[in-house]
């Protein structure tokens, strides 16, 4: 696998949308996960609350207050020994009245509940170490002078199956949805550098072919970078033009005075005052030359200087703030 190069642009784009995707992705999956066990405990709460109203229903008192069952609640699991569902029935003592056969003979905690009728749900230790979720309410019977507490309870289980088996779909459907959305991110990085991966393109064409300018058809955030690139590509013509042009001139202007000296110095009897004419000649040509260099040089440099004239403007100098003196 190819190391990311973190110093590009494209590098640290990926870097930094993996590492946001990855956020999201995470906090994602921990609200969905903390909803999913919520909705999974309220369902399992329901089939609790369920199984204590069907215990209420079957539960009678005697004339002398005795509970007895009228009929069985007809869920096997009740009755093997320590199955993972346990029904009790205690008084207000906490003394266990009833019991169902899979508590053998354990019981279960007591959680009181805040008013008659009410059911509280929570979690507590099961008869063989598990972890159990409770169901509990008061009932109250005719026959009898205090409440009832009825308590129903099973092993979370079941509850921690589906959240085992949620958690690997999960992480599975979140794997692909990471990769799916790291390609196309990837893709989107790539689409969206691809007009500076062109402008590096004629820029090396400039250097190969030299004359030519950058295209156009840049996005807005790019236009300006090309205009500018292409108006310093115009200005650096235009000296080497001026520069041409000059030395056209200079090799014109010092042709005459060389086919002067070329000519005396020929003649065999050279006239020195002749010879010091065309030296003179040529080096008033030089510094002409010169001296026009130097000058559009500097007026280059100034054409290419930008100023804040507002700026500059509203700040007035020393000899204007003083008051001006009225004649009488």
């Amino acid at each position: 696998m190819a190391r990311l190069d973190t110093s590009s642009l494209r590098g640290r784009l990926i870097v930094a949308a993996t590492f946001w995707l990855a956020l999201a992705l995470a906090a994602s999956g921990t609200v969905l996960r903390l909803a999913f066990e919520d909705s999974v405990e309220r369902t399992f709460q329901l089939r609790l609350l369920t199984a204590a109203r069907g215990l209420a229903a079957v539960l009678e008192a005697d004339e002398t207050g005795k509970l007895t069952l009228v009929r069985p609640l007809g869920d096997p699991r009740f009755d093997q020994p320590y199955a993972g569902w346990y029904w009790q029935v205690s008084d207000e003592n906490g003394t266990v009245l009833l019991r169902s056969r899979s508590l053998w003979d354990t019981g279960l905690p007591i959680t009181p509940t805040p008013e008659p009728g009410s059911v509280a749900f929570g979690r507590a230790p099961g008869p063989q170490g598990q972890s159990l979720l409770t169901a509990e309410r008061d009932l109250t019977f005719p026959d009898r002078d205090r409440p009832v507490h009825v308590a129903v309870a099973a092993s979370r289980h079941d509850v921690d199956r589906e959240l085992k088996s949620f958690d690997r779909l999960l992480l599975v459907s979140f794997v692909l949805l990471a990769v799916g959305l790291a390609a196309a991110m990837a893709v989107q990085v790539g689409y969206g550098l691809r007009p500076l991966k062109r402008l590096t393109a004629e820029l090396a064409a400039l250097r190969r072919l030299p004359g030519r300018r950058l295209s156009g058809g840049y996005p807005s955030e790019i236009a300006p970078l090309a205009e500018a690139l292409n108006a310093v590509l115009d200005h650096d013509a235009a000296l080497v033009e001026r520069a041409r042009t000059h030395m056209g001139n200079l090799a014109h202007g010092l042709k005459t005075p060389l086919s002067v000296m070329r000519a005396e110095l020929s003649a065999g009897n050279c006239d020195n005052a002749v010879l010091a004419e065309q030296v003179e000649r040529m080096g008033r040509l030089v510094e002409r030359h010169l001296t026009r260099a130097r000058t559009e040089a500097s007026s280059a440099r100034a054409l290419g200087t930008e100023v804040a004239v507002t700026e500059v403007a509203g700040k007035s100098p020393p000899c204007c703030a003083r008051s001006t003196l009225t004649k009488h």
